[in-house]
């Protein structure tokens, strides 16, 4: 077990990218801030460390400066960068923030209901005419369903944060 010397420096936020850690679930998804900075030795030096989920919980955007530490041994790309004191960089989202989001949801919940009922509308009807008619009907009934809300969220649309916008 070999003791690793831990550095501090000054990183700055190059790029912010979602990856996907596994399979499973939608839970499977991470964020992961890229920073450069200048090693101990004089060096410039890239790593990464994994951010929130959104924006909105998070100070960090791309461009912005961060406190990083760092380990001595540099792996292939990059050295292993840990975010150094992260309570510094949280924040509270604003209910006006949070309302789109909010508004978002209760949209596609509402079209994912009214899709449920149209399917089995449609499937009974189908199976008492067994007419084509009710699939066409289905199709006009689904673009109509998924058209529900969409001024709202045109309206919303520039309201959601993102990794560039600023503090």
């Amino acid at each position: 077990m070999s003791s690793e010397k831990r550095y501090t420096a000054v990183a700055r936020v190059v790029s912010i990218d979602t990856t996907k850690k596994d399979l499973s679930d939608d839970n499977s998804y991470r964020n992961t801030a890229f920073v450069e900075f200048t090693d101990y030795k004089g060096q410039p030096a890239k790593g990464s460390f994994t951010l929130p989920k959104s924006p909105l919980y998070t100070k960090i955007r791309v461009n912005s400066q961060v406190e990083i530490e760092y380990d001595d041994s540099i792996i292939p790309g990059g050295y292993t960068v840990f975010l150094l004191n992260p309570e510094l960089y949280e924040r509270i989202p604003t209910e006006e923030e949070l309302a789109p989001y909010r508004r978002n949801s209760k949209r596609v919940l509402k079209q994912s209901l009214m899709g449920i009922a149209a399917l089995f509308i449609a499937a009974v009807l189908y199976g008492i005419t067994k007419s084509f008619l009710v699939i066409a009907a289905m199709v006009v009934v689904t673009y109509f369903i998924m058209k529900y809300g969409s001024e709202q969220e045109k309206a919303d649309s520039d309201k959601f944060l993102s990794w560039y916008d600023e503090e």
